[in-house]
């Protein structure tokens, strides 16, 4: 701009400067250019251009042919322990140069200038935890700088190990992430990561997304990493075991929860609506029924029966319609199929419980006719699910590894089978007052429980100690019901039969 301006508007001193600095960059002489610059990038081209020009004179005068290349190498060395003094000249060239010295862009151009980006990243990433206690805006934009840095660096190939990369990058998502930023954006950086970091970071981000956000919101959010190279499906499976792993241990260290209308915790309820991620792709099917599996039985196991079945029904008919044809381990499916048997039992029984209230309602001989014939249907149903149930072998699914899940299933089989047995013990016996046939399937349970192919009767001395044994308590349940039998005079064993 100096050299296209009119002549009649420069100074005599301005036009002076300008000469001098000319001549002494066409010459190499450093002291005359410094003598006329004054900022920090004017002292710094000064520097530059004087050890430009006197390696230029030195390959200049090079005689040896064969030496070329040496001479060539060495003054490339010589370049850059020159580039190094330079900038620490530059530090002490004036009372504000220590100041300037220290300024992120000075010090990331003494970086790029030296060849040593790797080593300023390395020293930003060290001094991260330092950095976040700075003022918000401030600590965004450092790190935004250099999140920047480090991708330009990637982009035009100056190699950057991984490991000095990812903090920056995972910082500026972060970043992000605290500011709001739609998941684009965030998707955006964090492909920018090694493939599994890529993925690991953005399913974090959508850990942290409002476990109230719509499912269709969370599908565009998932959907976001397409465009930008990452699984969808990978993405979704890490951030249900992100979420499991968070979650799963603050659950398990909480009192157990026995009653059944118990209100679900917050954490109860993002651990089920976590398995949305899993049911948005075919693909991830396999993963959702694994998941579903170790989520009921964290829930079981802790006498969470609501949440379990709230699970179970939080899960999409999409899902559960093509169960045959996920292709998942067997004994999975067998799982999954168990737990839905379990709480059909449960479901039926409660039903015959809202029927066995009703009876007051019956308000003519026609309605109680009709109300005793929906509870033998009820009852009858619900006896023959808890029959097929326990004879089935209920969670006594043969797997191959010594897991935590066939522990699971050995400590909840005690919890559950007796309490099974006894519901519909009290059950049959309550309804015998109205369906006397009810009676003679009360007694004959025992005999189930008792049998050696099944061996029901040791899940009933395996129950936590400190409870009462409920063998004990199911057999007085038994004496109690053979007593009302004998009250009744009726023949619940067939020994008044006469022989056809």
């Amino acid at each position: 701009s100096i050299a296209r301006a009119p002549r009649s508007q420069l100074s005599a001193s301005s036009a002076a400067a300008v000469v001098y600095k000319s001549q002494g960059a066409l010459c190499g002489d450093l002291s005359s250019v410094l003598a006329v610059s004054e900022s920090w990038e004017e002292r710094l081209w000064s520097y530059v251009n004087a050890r430009f020009e006197q390696q230029l004179e030195q390959l200049a005068i090079q005689n040896a042919p064969n030496g070329n290349v040496q001479r060539i190498e060495e003054s490339t060395a010589e370049a850059t322990e020159s580039l190094e003094s330079i900038f620490e000249q530059l530090a002490h060239a004036s009372p504000h140069a220590s100041t300037e010295a220290l300024d992120p862009y000075h010090v990331v151009q003494r970086a790029v200038i030296t060849n040593s980006v790797p080593d300023l990243l390395a020293r930003v990433n060290e001094r991260l935890p330092e950095m976040q206690l700075l003022e918000d805006k401030v600590y965004a934009r450092l790190i935004r700088f250099f999140a920047h840095l480090a991708l330009f660096c990637h982009l035009i190939h100056i190699p950057l190990p991984f490991s000095l990369r990812a903090p920056i990058l995972n910082a500026y998502v972060n970043v992000l992430q605290n500011a709001g930023e739609g998941g684009e954006l965030v998707a955006l950086y964090s492909s920018s990561l090694e493939p599994d970091n890529a993925h690991q970071v953005y399913a974090e981000f959508l850990c942290a997304m409002d476990p109230d956000t719509s499912l269709e919101d969370r599908r565009h959010a998932l959907l976001q990493v397409q465009p930008h190279g990452m699984d969808p499906a990978v993405v979704a499976s890490k951030t249900v075991d992100l979420l499991l792993a968070e979650l799963v241990p603050a659950i398990v260290d909480e009192a157990e929860i026995r009653e059944w209308n118990a209100n679900l915790s917050m954490d109860e309820r993002r651990l089920i609506l976590s398995i949305d991620w899993l049911t948005f792709f075919d693909a991830t099917f396999p993963h959702a029924i694994l998941q579903t599996n170790t989520m009921m039985r964290v829930f079981m196991s802790t006498g969470r029966l609501h949440a379990a079945h709230s699970l179970l029904k939080h899960l999409p008919s999409e899902l559960l319609g093509v169960l045959s044809d996920v292709s998942v381990a067997p004994d999975q499916l067998i799982e999954l199929d168990h737990w839905r048997s379990y709480f059909d039992v449960l479901n039926k029984n409660v039903a015959v419980r809202g029927l066995w209230s009703d009876a007051a309602l019956a308000n003519s001989h026609t309605d109680y006719h009709n109300w005793v014939e929906a509870l033998a249907q009820a009852s009858d149903s619900t006896r023959l699910a808890c029959l097929e149930l326990l004879e089935l072998g209920w969670l006594q699914v043969d797997v191959e590894d010594d897991s935590p899940r066939r522990e699971h299933r050995r400590f909840i089989r005690p919890m559950e089978i007796p309490e099974i047995v006894m519901s519909l013990h009290l059950m049959l016996v309550d309804t015998s007052q109205v369906l006397a046939e009810n009676l003679t399937h009360a007694l004959a349970l025992p005999n189930l429980v008792a049998d050696e192919r099944l061996c029901l009767y040791l899940e009933f001395s395996e129950l936590a100690s400190g409870s009462p044994e409920p063998l004990k308590k199911y057999l007085s349940h038994v004496r109690e019901a053979a007593l009302v039998a004998l009250d009744r005079r009726q023949d619940v064993l067939g020994c008044n039969k006469t022989p056809s």
